[in-house]
């Protein structure tokens, strides 16, 4: 499935409501290929879990009074769904984010949207994009240990190591130096953005559980709605790292338009660094 190109977003320096600005109006221009790509791998997920939560506990009514209570289920399945979920975390919601990265970034460049265009570029970065994740990851870990706030650093120096990776071709320590250096001197910046878009998220996943949890629905069905909710705001929390990635180039590279879309083009084969 596929959605004709559009007008670039503009690229210059931006702020954080240019960005968030530009994020609503991608997603309205390019509304079916963004949930395409997010439903792809959410629906399956959301069938899924719902299979799984047949039982006895996930089948009682969800309460209004604390709709996020998770209902009593046997151990067995207590075991499929934190496999469920960890299939799903580490490998299919990194497909789709990257899927989703190609996506965005050929709305910015006003190239055609594809679906089925960007999983076909996705796959061949999902191991290297892994491989830094995980890499990312232990760095993060250790930085929270060392009485958090490193760590909160580290998550900010590290905040568009996926844009690298997945655009840039880079990969492990040389894509986590690139967003470092992307990073340097954006790190308020890049925390107020971080910070807007997790309260974004509450607001709408808060706002959904509230409401569908004064239906009579059970517990399975209830969770497999909210996964769905979380599928439609994924594009809303990718796109902006993808326009911060664009923004902070533009302004310490001074990359144009052209120039811009043909670095994303055509780069050399991924290699682990």
């Amino acid at each position: 499935m596929s959605d004709t190109a559009a007008t670039p977003v503009l690229l210059r320096p931006m702020g954080i409501g240019d960005i968030l600005d530009a994020t609503f109006r991608m997603y309205k221009t390019h509304f079916v290929p963004f949930m395409v790509i997010a439903l792809i791998a959410y629906v399956p997920y959301a069938l899924y879990m719902m299979l799984v939560g047949m039982g006895s506990g996930a089948a009682e009514a969800v309460s209004p009074d604390n709709p996020f209570a998770a209902p009593t289920v046997s151990a067995g399945q207590e075991i499929a769904n934190v496999l469920g979920r960890l299939v799903f975390l580490v490998v299919v919601l990194p497909l789709v984010q990257a899927a989703l990265t190609f996506a965005i970034s050929g709305a910015v460049l006003g190239e055609p949207v594809e679906a089925g265009s960007a999983f076909g570029r996705a796959k061949k970065c999902i191991l290297p994009l892994l491989g830094t994740q995980f890499l990312v990851g232990i760095v993060v870990v250790i930085g929270f240990m060392l009485l958090i706030v490193p760590g909160v650093i580290f998550s900010l120096w590290f905040m568009v190591v996926a844009p690298v990776v997945i655009l840039e071709r880079l990969s492990g320590s040389t894509a986590m130096g690139r967003s470092r250096e992307l990073m340097r001197d954006n790190l308020g910046k890049g925390f107020l953005l971080a910070l807007v878009l997790a309260i974004i998220g509450w607001a709408i996943t808060f706002g959904a559980a509230a409401i569908f949890a004064y239906l009579p629905l059970p517990a399975f069905i209830y969770q497999a709605i909210l996964l769905i909710v979380e599928a439609i705001i994924l594009p809303v929390q990718t796109a902006p790292l993808i326009l911060l990635y664009y923004d902070l180039r533009v302004r310490k590279e001074a990359f144009d338009l052209e120039r811009l879309a043909e670095s994303v083009q055509g780069g050399p084969e991924v290699s682990m660094a």
